[in-house]
């Protein structure tokens, strides 16, 4: 396992959600993805403001296809066990999860040792899984080249990809990093399906193979982030102390596109956590 190649900490993760009391199983969302496998559409890019359950969708994600983790004790009690394409994609595939919000003491003064970090541990979790290529001298290489070299397919979840942007952090090389996510995804044989989140519109940075699914526009995707009226409901009678009806008039949700209410999680297990 590696940091971010077929890491273990999407399961983790993912676990102490599901062990929580309140728990909402978004896990349907899997079939789809598991429909776009290995086919044109495998790019995926969800926008949705902060706190809107993106980072648990893709943690989700990473415990159901990574390779090196067996995450099936949690799924078989979960909706996607119902799918015909469960067991298929089930513990199958490459992963590459990378948070792009991960700013440490040696990385936040440059652009350069920004993606000089990422790089180097995505180039170092490579090597380590794919020990034939340390003698196809490597160094020289691109990361797309290296994965190409491993003759094998990943999926890449990419969370918060578009945090120094929002953050306004190193503004004179944010193209390059849109052209490093071009580089490493764009028609690339080897991804598998990629699903990245983030907050800001992706049309204005040149990232043209992703199709984009927008807060309260996006039919396909919209019950997966944040909570339905129906899930509040059943939280507030699991909870007994707080009732539906005080959390909608303190909390009037939003409206989606086809009349779905979503009300934010964050605020959600707040109020009911603590009355």
């Amino acid at each position: 396992m590696g940091q971010y190649l077929n890491t273990d900490i999407c399961l983790k993760n993912y676990t102490k959600l599901y062990n929580t009391s309140y728990f909402v199983d978004k896990s349907t969302i899997i079939e789809d993805l598991n429909s776009r496998i290995g086919i044109n559409n495998q790019y995926i890019y969800i926008s949705r403001p902060i706190q809107f359950g993106k980072t648990n969708i893709a943690d989700m994600i990473g415990a159901y296809y990574c390779k090196e983790v067996d995450s099936k004790e949690i799924f078989d009690t979960l909706k996607i066990k119902n799918a015909n394409s469960y067991d298929e994609y089930l513990n199958k595939y490459n992963i590459i999860k990378i948070s792009f919000n991960e700013i440490t003491d040696n990385n936040h003064d440059t652009y350069e040792s920004y993606i000089d970090r990422i790089k180097s541990i995505l180039i170092e979790d490579i090597i380590k899984a794919y020990p034939n290529l340390k003698n196809n001298n490597y160094e020289n290489k691109a990361i797309s080249d290296l994965l190409m070299d491993t003759e094998d397919e990943f999926i890449f979840i990419l969370d918060e990809w578009d945090y120094i942007f929002r953050a306004k952090l190193f503004e004179e090389n944010q193209s390059d990093f849109s052209r490093f996510l071009m580089n490493l995804l764009k028609d690339k044989s080897y991804v598998a399906l990629c699903y990245m989140t983030g907050v800001l519109p992706i049309q204005t940075y040149d990232l043209d193979m992703f199709n984009e699914f927008k807060f309260l526009k996006d039919r396909k995707f919209e019950k997966y982030f944040g909570f339905t009226e129906e899930e509040v409901k059943l939280l507030c009678a699991k909870s007994k102390n707080t009732s539906f009806k005080e959390i909608d008039e303190c909390y009037d949700s939003y409206l989606s596109d086809t009349n779905i209410k979503l009300y934010d999680p964050h605020s959600v297990i707040f109020a009911l956590e603590n009355n």
